[in-house]
């Protein structure tokens, strides 16, 4: 995030612009560099509505800098499209925990901050349960310091990466559960042949930010 303000910083002297004032333009309130600064991270949305008010090319950097670079994400691992239902789609489970032991890299999604690239990863789909929005072999890209990973209730009705308590992850859209018990959560398949996983603990789900479909 370091490096990002200084990258905003340099762009609000060039333009002549007040912190509050590029706010104001991009987003509507003036608090939105300011809660940066106190080490908020801003929505993808509200970074590109910011990044195009002040003249910034979302992978590189300033417009007038040098030509932007070919920028690549680590590929952590396999997610399930699937549910334990049908064991003919068994879940996929990480097939690496960190960038270290990566299963190699693919290109980022477009419009990647070159700062961001410690923070977003991909996991390739198995699976056929959320056609047709996403088939087997179409590459998912989530931001690992996502704000909206903090309160998993903000994310009902998204599509999600989502890791249970024994481990399997799975891409699902997140619903309310039956039971209303604090942690568990409905994971429902978009392909109406695969059911709903319901009352599932979730440990950790954060929200699909891009696809990229593999034909």
């Amino acid at each position: 995030m370091d490096e990002i303000l200084k990258l905003i910083d340099v762009a609000l002297k060039k333009r002549k612009l007040s912190a509050s004032k590029a706010s104001e333009l991009a987003v509507g309130h003036f608090g939105l560099i300011k809660n940066m600064r106190n080490g908020q991270v801003p929505s993808f949305t509200n970074m590109e509505k910011l990044f195009r008010v002040l003249g910034i090319n979302l992978t590189y950097g300033l417009e007038d800098g040098p030509p932007a670079p070919t920028l690549k994400v680590p590929l952590l691992g396999y997610i399930a499209a699937g549910g334990d239902d049908l064991p003919s789609d068994t879940s996929v489970t990480f097939e690496a925990n960190g960038h270290d032991n990566a299963l190699g890299e693919v290109p980022a999604p477009p419009g990647m901050l070159m700062q961001l690239r410690g923070s977003i990863f991909a996991l390739k789909v198995r699976g056929a349960s959320m056609l047709p929005v996403y088939e087997d072999g179409d590459l998912l890209y989530v931001y690992k310091d996502d704000p909206a990973r903090a309160n998993v209730g903000r994310l009902i009705g998204r599509k999600c990466v989502v890791t249970l308590e024994d481990g399997d992850a799975y891409v699902k859209t997140l619903r309310r559960p039956d039971s209303g018990e604090s942690g568990v959560w409905n994971l429902e398949s978009l392909n109406p042949a695969w059911p709903m996983m319901a009352n599932r603990r979730v440990i950790e789900a954060l929200p699909v930010r891009h696809v990229t479909h593999i034909f």
